[in-house]
């Protein structure tokens, strides 16, 4: 009788767990779009207002900073999608005592997954491993190549159906860069570089129609 409620309680552990999995199978985060029918959308973005929380801010140690007042990119999205590969341009950056510093993304582009998950990968036909983006200043170089952190944060807004997009939030820890240079204020590698800031919102259009809009969100 025991050996029986045993193996009937471990049956139904076993079948409550398959369920759980399912379920958080099921529950992956995902890019959506509201009107199934537009197919391929191109994806654009605008700074999330015009406060700090709009700047991106790059720590890449205690004593090598970038501040940019935002960043643009643009990208197309097949939904449902788990992940949104976007090629950004920074503008207006200030970094090792000078301003409107560009920023070389060279062979790289950005990764942002649905579940929270941020990637420097390589773009189209180029190495991001050998060609890495790069901040230069003053005698002061910084490089970083792929990785794959986790920190972003999205937040559906104007919930009114062609309308909606989304807002993204950057909240990295751990980026890993290289520091060379004697204008450098210190150098080496560093790996516990903080992303602080940049929100930015991500607007929907059709791809065959960039006029019309296509809203879009992340559930």
């Amino acid at each position: 009788m025991i050996r029986s409620l045993r193996c009937l309680t471990s049956m139904a552990m076993a079948v409550l767990a398959l369920g759980v999995l399912g379920a958080s199978a099921a529950q992956a985060s995902t890019f959506q779009s509201l009107k199934e029918s537009a197919g391929e959308l191109t994806i654009t973005t605008t700074p999330d207002g015009t406060l700090k929380t709009a700047h991106h801010v790059i720590d890449f140690s205690k004593n090598v900073t970038m501040t940019c007042a935002s960043m643009s990119a643009d990208g197309v999205l097949k939904p449902p999608a788990a992940s949104l590969t976007l090629e950004p341009t920074y503008n207006e950056c200030s970094f090792n005592g000078a301003a409107k510093v560009p920023v070389k993304m060279n062979g790289c582009d950005y990764v942002f997954y649905a579940n929270g998950e941020f990637e420097i990968a390589s773009s189209a036909g180029n190495n991001c491993g050998l060609n890495k983006i790069s901040i230069s200043a003053n005698g002061c170089t910084v490089f970083i190549g792929p990785q794959k952190l986790k920190g972003i944060t999205y937040h559906n807004i104007n919930p009114s159906g062609v309308n909606e997009e989304i807002t993204l939030e950057m909240a990295l820890n751990g980026l890993a860069s290289e520091v060379v240079g004697a204008g450098c204020a210190e150098v080496g590698a560093f790996k516990a570089g903080e992303y602080t800031t940049g929100n930015t919102i991500l607007t929907g259009a059709e791809k065959a129609n960039p006029n019309v809009m296509v809203g879009i969100k992340w559930e």
